[in-house]
């Protein structure tokens, strides 16, 4: 443990080595993305400065994403946008798995109702 008030120097080392990584080195996920259509659908990474609070719905239940998935040959990515989420129970969650589910359209077919998936992360 560190006491900060007897070792700033290190204190500061340690946030200035933080600042230092990647993003998916501190967590994050590289393959969602905010789905933004006020921007003509632009996928902007949620951590991009130029993210404005009112960029994410009015509740984690609406705020649209647009998530990179494995295809079913396993050789390329699909991207899926999130419709709501059906599910953040437990998502906030520091251990476990912090699943979250979604309804989601491939990306393209997003005026299909059809073709409604769910997606688990």
């Amino acid at each position: 443990m560190m006491n900060i008030a007897q070792e700033p120097k290190k204190f500061i080392q340690v946030i200035a080595s933080l600042s230092l990584l990647r993003p998916e080195q501190l967590g994050w996920d590289p393959t969602m993305r905010l789905y933004l259509p006020s921007r003509k659908n632009k996928f902007v990474h949620s951590y991009d400065p130029s993210i404005q609070i009112e960029d994410y719905g009015d509740t984690a239940y609406k705020t649209s994403w647009a998530i990179k998935m494995p295809s079913p040959d396993g050789k390329s990515r699909d991207t899926f946008i999130t419709v709501r989420a059906l599910s953040v129970v437990r998502a906030e969650v520091m251990c476990g798995r912090g699943t979250v589910v979604w309804q989601a359209v491939r990306d393209g077919d997003k005026s299909k109702a059809s073709c409604l998936f769910a997606l688990r992360t």
